[in-house]
C-alpha cells in the first residue's frame, strides 16, 4: 500500500515538473507566450469581455418567425 502511494505521488510530481518545463521552454527558448484559451468558467466569473446572449438570440428568432405569420392574416 505504501509503495502505491509513493508511486502515485512521484508520478504527480513528475507530471507537474514536465508541464512547468514545457512552459519554460516556450517562454525562454521559443520566445512565445502560452495561449490563454477561453474556459467555460470565464463567463461565470465575469472574466469575459463579451457577454453571453443566447437567450436574446433565440427571442429575436422567435419574433422574426412570428412576424412572418402576421403577413398571412
Amino acid at each position: 500500500m505504501l509503495g502505491y502511494l509513493v508511486y502515485s505521488s512521484s508520478l504527480f510530481v513528475l507530471i507537474v515538473v514536465v508541464l512547468i518545463l514545457i512552459v519554460v521552454y516556450k517562454v525562454m527558448i521559443k520566445k512565445e507566450r502560452p495561449n490563454n484559451y477561453y474556459t467555460p468558467f470565464d463567463h461565470i466569473a465575469g472574466q469575459s469581455n463579451e457577454e453571453f446572449h443566447e437567450e436574446r438570440q433565440e427571442d429575436e428568432q422567435e419574433e422574426e418567425e412570428d412576424e412572418g405569420d402576421d403577413k398571412d392574416r
